[in-house]
């Protein structure tokens, strides 16, 4: 499981699009991270 600040950092939007990525909807991993499932 990620931190909750580092799940909560990835929710917010960012001051440059460029730096939203995508976490896991379950355990908030941030590689291997499926679109279509958003897990």
């Amino acid at each position: 499981m990620a931190k909750q600040a580092l799940i909560e950092k990835a929710k917010r939007t960012p001051k440059f699009k460029v730096r939203k990525y995508n976490r896991c909807a379950l355990c908030g991993r941030p590689h291997g991270y499926i679109r279509k499932f958003s897990i």
